[in-house]
């Protein structure tokens, strides 16, 4: 009997020594491909092909669910103990589950299958820490490298809500280079040019409003969060509440749950005016450092007002 990283072993390396014929009987594995770094042994495995570009698919460990780990799944999820029979629709990535009609065999010792199910709000930090992998519509694979993961992590514990929110966090613009013209910031010349020498050929240009980028995430039961592009929240409960509840009675009273059989939505949004965060902002970031200014600002007059010729010296040497 071989193991599932042996047959993923035999399934690429063994056909790069040009080894041929059908797969040893007993192969556990199901692999489209797969590149290990060593080869297996019945000890515990070197390799690594949890990280690669190919998509694996391997059994014979009951799991309670089953679950993508980068590119790879394990759909065994212990049928023959009661669980459910998992198949992956390729290239779909669609995954089917049935109920086992009885339990066929008693596990000799407590599999995974037997295990606490994972609740849909549990958190593991092995999900983010570490080297990831991941796959978009857009660009097939983004590697994030483990320093990056860390400070993510850092960022979004501190200062963001509750992960049950996170479903989407919006990407940011990218601003041109400071225009070289005497009284400009930018300059649209200067601006095509620069998303030319980036190979970006064709820009949208739309007037922008001066507000402040918001998230809503409203559900039609009248929950909802209204946070910054970084999942922060933008306001205290006491203006975030009234604001969403006010935003799910629109979207009730519009039929807009019923026209889009969907019983949540998320908005990015322009919230205007700039004033309506810029004053949270002045108040609590900084409001203590014009206030300390203003204090030390007396006795500095003072010093420099003793200190006579010397201070203009001073400053026209500076």
């Amino acid at each position: 009997m071989f193991s599932t990283k042996e047959s993923l072993w035999w399934l690429t390396e063994g056909s790069k020594k040009s080894i041929k014929g059908a797969p040893p009987p007993g192969c556990a594995a199901s692999a489209f491909m797969v590149t290990p770094r060593a080869k297996p042994t019945n000890s515990a495995c070197p390799c690594d092909w949890t990280g690669g570009e190919a998509t694996v698919v391997y059994g014979h460990t009951p799991v309670p669910e089953a679950e993508w780990l980068n590119r790879t799944i394990n759909i065994d999820t212990g049928c023959v103990f009661g669980g459910k029979l998992t198949a992956l629709r390729y290239p779909e990535s669609e995954l089917v589950s049935v109920e086992a009609k009885e339990t066929y065999a008693e596990p000799r010792r407590n599999s995974a299958a037997q295990s606490r199910v994972r609740e849909p709000d549990e958190i593991k930090v092995s999900d983010v820490l570490g080297k990831q992998i991941l796959s978009t519509r857009l660009i097939p694979n983004i590697t994030l490298d483990p320093e990056r993961t860390s400070a993510a992590l850092e960022l979004i514990s501190r200062f963001a809500v509750s992960p049950e929110w996170l479903v989407y966090l919006p990407p940011t613009m990218s601003p041109c280079s400071t225009s070289k013209l005497p009284d400009y910031l930018e300059y649209p010349t200067e601006a095509f040019s620069y998303y030319a020498g980036r190979e970006q050929f064709k820009v949208i240009c739309q007037e922008k409003h001066m507000g402040s980028r918001a998230v809503l995430y409203l559900h039609r039961d009248g929950s909802g969060r209204c946070l910054t592009r970084t999942g922060r929240p933008f306001f205290g409960p006491e203006i975030e509440e009234p604001m969403v509840g006010s935003l799910v009675a629109t979207l009730s009273s519009s039929g807009f749950w019923e026209d889009f059989k969907t019983d949540r939505v998320v908005i990015d949004a322009e919230l205007m005016p700039w004033s309506a965060k810029a004053r949270a902002l002045l108040e609590q970031q900084y409001a203590a450092v014009g206030a300390a200014a203003t204090a030390v600002l007396p006795s500095v007059i003072e010093d420099l007002e003793k200190c006579g010729d010397k201070t203009s010296v001073l400053l026209q040497l500076q």
